[in-house]
């Protein structure tokens, strides 16, 4: 398989894709492999028709085109990837030539995210703001308390109230009175 890669913008990308007949072979078998599903062929179950039989009873052209349409999948699929691109959306593909069980020549334009350059943020530079609570008197308050993490529970009225029903259970999960 051949590709050369075009760039029509930043955005916009073709690919020109040569297919050999390596490729449209291997495509052909898994074409055969999804037609023998549904062929059928006396002396034979459905689905299991060996695949030199299949090739013997499908309709040609109903074989061109699932090799064509398995050909393209793979290929694309390939040249996107050997070629490192991201494509946002499907691409578009023209058939350009194609001659069964030798060539298929095509092109694929696909939109591609942008290049994006970032600059070096070690040369960036911040000042850090410097952040005071005041109450609603305006005197600044420290609360040892809560800085430290010695927070203490306060019960709420629910809490005063059911007090005598709270259970207590240790670790070992023995009920404790």
């Amino acid at each position: 398989m051949k590709t050369t890669v075009k760039k029509l913008s930043d955005t916009k990308v073709v690919l020109t894709i040569v297919v050999g007949r390596d490729e449209l072979e291997a495509a052909e078998q898994v074409a055969l492999k999804k037609l023998s599903r549904d062929v059928k062929v006396s002396g034979f179950r459905k689905g299991h028709v060996p695949l030199s039989v299949v090739a013997k009873n499908v309709n040609p052209n109903a074989l061109q085109e699932q090799t064509l349409d398995n050909a393209l999948s793979k290929a694309v699929a390939d040249a996107f990837m050997t070629e490192n691109i991201q494509a946002i959306e499907r691409p578009e593909v023209e058939v350009k030539k194609f001659v069964p069980g030798d060539t298929l020549e095509f092109t694929a334009e696909a939109t591609v995210l942008p290049e994006v350059k970032l600059p070096d943020y070690k040369k960036l530079k911040s000042k850090r703001a410097d952040v005071k609570v005041a109450d609603a008197d305006g005197h600044y308050r420290y609360m040892p308390a809560a800085a430290s993490g010695e927070v203490t529970h306060s019960p709420s009225r629910f809490e005063m109230i059911f007090r005598e029903s709270v259970l207590k259970v240790d670790y070992a999960g023995h009920l404790v009175l």
